[in-house]
C-alpha cells in the first residue's frame, strides 16, 4: 500500500511505496522489498512523475513507509529496514528532481 499525502504549495499528491523486489541470495523464495520510491501527481492520482528512489538496496528489505509534511518545504519519511527504522529528511523540491535530497 502507498503513503499518500497532499503537498500544501502545490496541491499535488506524494505518493511513496515500495516499488521493486529482489530475491534474496539465502533463500530463493523469499523476497525482499528493495525499493522505496516516491512520485508526484498533478491530476489526483490518474498519473504520476518525478519518480524518486529515496532508498534503495536489493540486499535490504523496506517497508512501512509514511510520510510528514512539515510546512511547504520538507518531508520527513519514516520506513523500515532491516537494520531498524530510519527517518529521511527532504526538501520537497527534491520529489520534483530539483535539489539534493538532504
Amino acid at each position: 500500500m502507498p503513503s499518500v499525502r497532499r503537498i500544501p504549495a502545490t496541491g499535488d499528491l506524494l505518493f511513496v511505496w515500495i516499488s521493486e523486489k529482489s530475491a534474496s541470495s539465502e533463500n530463493p523464495q523469499a523476497q525482499y522489498r528493495c525499493a522505496l520510491t516516491a512520485a508526484i501527481s498533478q491530476d489526483e492520482g490518474k498519473t504520476f512523475t518525478h519518480f524518486r528512489h529515496i532508498a534503495r538496496n536489493p540486499n535490504d528489505d523496506f517497508g512501512y513507509q509514511c510520510i510528514e509534511l512539515l510546512g511547504n518545504d520538507l518531508a520527513l519519511i519514516g520506513y523500515h529496514a532491516r537494520d531498524g527504522l530510519h527517518i529521511a529528511r527532504i526538501g520537497i523540491d527534491w520529489f520534483y528532481g530539483k535539489g539534493p535530497k538532504e
